[in-house]
């Protein structure tokens, strides 16, 4: 989803604020107040991302926008349907009743055009959507008996999916394989509380040096599908654990 629907929203909830009654203007002022403010950190987000303007939108900057968007529709609906509930004596004018039926059928058709559709949800899943699909799952499961693991340029989901809904990467999938690990879980003899709020707050794989400590505490084995991984944590920790190397 893109920035636009709610780059619209806010226009609209701005221009009916002005030819509101008081009590109703603050409540739309309200709503393209929050817009405004979600449109200002995503701009925030994608700019320090390096991918404003765009077509791919940032893990980040994907998550804020569906969600204010989602929340602004629904909310926009609400008034809309207030304000038509409330002035019945307006509604019988034809010019006012047709110029609001126009702009509810072309909102309703903007956002639904920019919308996937995903009638059911199996599809997807089992053509690929971006995520750690079932094989990747199984690869980590599979390990649960062995020594503590970490999976670290692994994830190749992405390769294979047909495609997704939302921007992901490979770091964010491994991360996610990750929080499949015991270790993470804080049900290993190796892993402590921090263990976890390090994968939540500090996973940054694209600087192998800040993952060192963790490594060399907890971790025994990284599966990964790098064949130059062992060598770049060599240089950057001075020592590697075991190395298992999917193809």
């Amino acid at each position: 989803m893109s920035p636009k629907l709610l780059a619209f929203l806010v226009i609209v909830q701005i221009v009916v604020s002005l030819h509101s009654t008081r009590q109703r203007s603050l409540q739309w002022k309200a709503l393209a107040y929050m817009g405004m403010t979600t449109l200002v950190q995503y701009s925030v987000i994608e700019i320090a991302n390096s991918t404003f303007l765009l077509n791919e939108n940032s893990y980040y900057g994907t998550k804020i926008i569906v969600s204010t968007t989602a929340v602004s529709v629904m909310l926009t609906c609400l008034l809309v349907t207030k304000e038509l509930v409330q002035q019945k004596s307006m509604i019988k004018s034809s010019a006012v009743g047709l110029a609001l039926t126009a702009v509810l059928l072309i909102s309703g058709a903007f956002f639904l055009s920019t919308q996937t559709r995903l009638n059911s949800a199996i599809p997807p899943v089992l053509n690929g959507w971006g995520y750690p699909d079932a094989d990747e799952l199984q690869e980590v499961v599979s390990h649960w008996n062995g020594p503590p693991f970490l999976f670290l340029e692994y994830s190749n989901s992405l390769d294979r999916a047909k495609g997704t809904w939302r921007a992901e990467t490979q770091q964010a999938n491994d991360r996610l394989l990750n929080f499949w690990s015991p270790v993470f879980w804080n049900l290993s003899s190796e892993s402590k509380v921090d263990t976890s709020r390090w994968l939540y707050d500090s996973w940054n794989p694209r600087d192998l040096g800040s993952m060192c400590t963790l490594i060399k505490n907890s971790i025994d084995l990284i599966v990964t599908r790098s064949p130059t991984l062992e060598h770049r944590l060599e240089n950057d920790c001075g020592f590697t654990p075991t190395i298992e190397i999917k193809r």
